[in-house]
Parts: structure tokens; C-alpha cells; sequence
């Protein structure tokens, strides 16, 4: 059984922490903050993103004030805005336990410099921890709502076929890809990638 965690409780967030539960996988779901994993551990719910659509109760609630919030995970799957990556990239790398990759879903080029974001994970993650990003086209509502749907991931092999199998499902189909860049820029051009309507 893979502990995934997953960092950004948003509507894609909580999308992504859903599937790996449903899948079998230990999942923590980190919150901004203590508020919002108080909300959201109580009513399994994250009504301004996904209505109705809860998150099952195996889904562990924490926030990112939580000192153990990586401990055991052998993958760390970013949800958070593209906005937030150059300064929150060095605190997760520094967090991550050895043998933990990290997933990006996040759409964007980095702001002011207008670099792929996988350019910023490596500068903080160093070239020992896996890196890999997933793209759609997707929406995350429909994704949660268990409609069919398939995406890409591209990156560090070993993390890419994790990532396969840890995800995939019967209604949500992962596949590996090897154009790193071309997945990426793909997402960060809006022409693919799961997001709400």
C-alpha cells in the first residue's frame, strides 16, 4: 500500500486524495490551514468546489502547521497554484522523507520568470527525488462524480508507473508518458489538466 499525500485541499486536491483512497492507497490531504482541516475533517465535504461529492472517511485531514505531515509517505502530490510553488517547493523538499517522490498537478508557469514549474521542483528537490507531473484534459468535479475519464503522467519512470499504479482505476485510467516537456507545457498552457469549470 503506497501513503500518498496529498498537499492543497482545492477542488483538484481533494479530487486527487479521493481517487487514491478509492484505489486502496493510505492518503493525508494537508490543508492551508488548521481551519480549513478542522471544516473538512468534520463534514468530508468541500461544498465550494465539489457540492455534494465527499471525501471517504479513510482520507486522514491534516494542515501544513503539522510537523509530521510527511512522515512515511512515499509519495507527495502538489495541488497547490502556481503562485505558491517557488516558496513552498524548498519547505516540501526539505519535509520529504528518503524514498518519497513528488507529483505536480499543478497548472502555470512559474510567475515573473515565466519557467516550467518542473524547473523549480528540480532546483529544490535536487536530482535524487523523483519527479513527475500529471496532465488531463480533465475537470475534477466530474473526476470525483466517478465519470470515466484518463490522464498523463511524465517524469522519473519508476515514479511515473507508481503513480499508474497507485491511481488507476475502472472510471479514472492513468498513462505513462515520456515527453516530460511536452505534458508539461501542455498543462501549463491550459490545453490540458484537470480543473473545475
Amino acid at each position: 500500500m503506497s501513503r500518498v499525500v496529498v498537499m492543497g485541499a482545492g477542488a483538484w486536491g481533494c479530487t486527487f486524495a479521493q481517487v487514491a483512497a478509492l484505489a486502496g492507497s493510505e492518503v493525508t490531504l494537508v490543508c492551508h490551514t488548521a481551519a480549513q482541516a478542522g471544516t473538512l475533517g468534520a463534514t468530508r465535504h468541500d461544498a465550494r468546489h465539489l457540492g455534494d461529492i465527499g471525501l471517504p472517511q479513510s482520507v486522514h485531514v491534516a494542515h501544513v502547521d503539522d510537523p509530521a505531515w510527511a512522515d512515511g509517505a512515499t509519495l507527495v502530490v502538489i495541488a497547490l497554484p502556481s503562485r505558491a510553488i517557488s516558496t513552498e517547493a524548498p519547505r516540501i523538499a526539505a519535509a520529504l522523507p528518503a524514498g518519497c517522490g513528488v507529483l505536480s498537478l499543478t497548472k502555470g508557469l512559474e510567475p515573473g520568470t515565466g519557467r516550467l514549474l518542473s524547473a523549480v521542483w528540480r532546483d529544490a528537490l535536487g536530482p535524487r527525488v523523483p519527479f513527475a507531473v500529471l496532465s488531463g484534459p480533465n475537470h475534477a468535479e466530474e473526476i470525483a462524480a466517478g465519470q470515466p475519464a484518463a490522464a498523463v503522467v511524465s517524469g522519473d519512470l519508476a515514479l511515473a508507473e507508481l503513480v499508474q499504479a497507485t491511481v488507476s482505476g475502472p472510471a479514472f485510467r492513468v498513462y505513462v508518458n515520456g515527453d516530460l516537456g511536452g505534458v508539461e507545457r501542455a498543462l501549463s498552457l491550459g490545453i490540458a489538466g484537470p480543473s473545475k469549470k
